[in-house]
């Protein structure tokens, strides 16, 4: 664990010296990674992280695994403050709507202070740049289950004349059946075309 210190500690020094945000955000993703998986420590690879998201708070990877060593070290509360002062210096609208979802999402699935839902959210929705994409909704554990089994399979099917409903109901019934048999077209198990 000596070795990979002495790594951080060359790699820290690289970050204080670099002027450009994307490659202080490449080296503090390094860095993280050296604390999580060789020295062990999840807290300083969460840390590290932060300095990224301050970097650019609009990174993929460092949200992904900020909010997965959220969870393992219970940093919740430092993330949602993180996430407070990010949103409200970012000038990028989209940027702004996405920290302040994940800020209220934090509030209300992490921290169980669904409260802090409506005020976390409030800046965006006073400037009407809150859209219901962004909108967290509080769901009961029996609603959020009937949404995710209806969102597994929707069918679309257009009809172009009442001739043909019969065929096509009975082509979508058979490839939901599983019934590839039959179906005209389509060399793969599952695929069926429809009859237009």
């Amino acid at each position: 664990a000596g070795e990979y210190s002495k790594l951080v500690d060359v790699l820290g020094v690289m970050v204080a010296h670099n002027e450009d945000p994307l490659a202080r955000v490449d080296l503090l993703h390094r860095i993280a990674q050296l604390h999580e998986q060789m020295i062990g420590n999840a807290h300083a690879a969460f840390d590290a992280f932060a300095r990224a998201l301050v970097n650019d708070s609009g990174n993929d990877k460092t949200l992904g695994h900020i909010e997965r060593l959220a969870a393992i070290t219970g940093t919740w509360e430092p993330l949602a403050q993180l996430y407070q002062a990010e949103a409200s210096k970012s000038l990028d609208i989209p940027r702004q709507v996405d920290l302040y979802s994940r800020l209220a999402r934090v509030h209300e699935q992490e921290l169980g202070d669904v409260a802090q839902v409506d005020v976390q959210l409030a800046p965006l929705a006073g400037q009407g740049q809150l859209r219901d994409a962004a909108t967290p909704r509080r769901r009961t554990p029996e609603q959020r289950a009937q949404r995710e089994g209806a969102a597994q399979i929707q069918v679309r099917v257009v009809l172009p004349s009442e001739a043909d409903a019969a065929e096509h109901l009975d082509a979508v019934l058979g490839v939901l059946d599983g019934d590839v048999e039959g179906g005209r077209g389509g060399d793969r198990r599952g695929e069926r075309a429809l009859p237009v």
